[in-house]
């Protein structure tokens, strides 16, 4: 199995004590791996604000074929703890897009 099932497979087995490790480990797999580095609904992940700051992100959204692979990974978080940590993971994402972008490809 690739990553991204592997990943999937993951997160639908997660217990409620082990979920948000699972989930964040499915997005570490997503972001390490090579040939996996397609974001899906990068505009919900990261926020529609973020697209202004990086032309680069913008064009190749602009560009995208309907058949493109992609991925969702959903990051469901009730404790205020996990929100703040999630928000920062997000923050650390988004960093490494801006500063990698042509390694990924996006999808809305």
């Amino acid at each position: 199995k690739n990553d991204i099932e592997r990943g999937e497979i993951l997160y639908q087995n997660a217990t409620s004590e082990d979920v948000w490790a699972k989930q964040v480990e499915t997005l570490s797999l997503i972001l390490a791996t090579q040939n996996c580095r397609h974001i899906n609904g990068i505009l919900s992940l990261l926020g529609r604000k973020w697209l202004s700051w990086n032309a680069v992100a913008v064009n190749q959204l602009a560009k995208l074929l309907p058949a493109m692979p992609d991925c969702t990974v959903h990051f469901p978080a009730e404790n205020p703890v996990y929100q703040t940590a999630l928000m920062q993971l997000y923050e650390a994402i988004r960093l490494i897009i801006e500063q990698y972008p042509n390694e990924f490809e996006y999808s809305t």
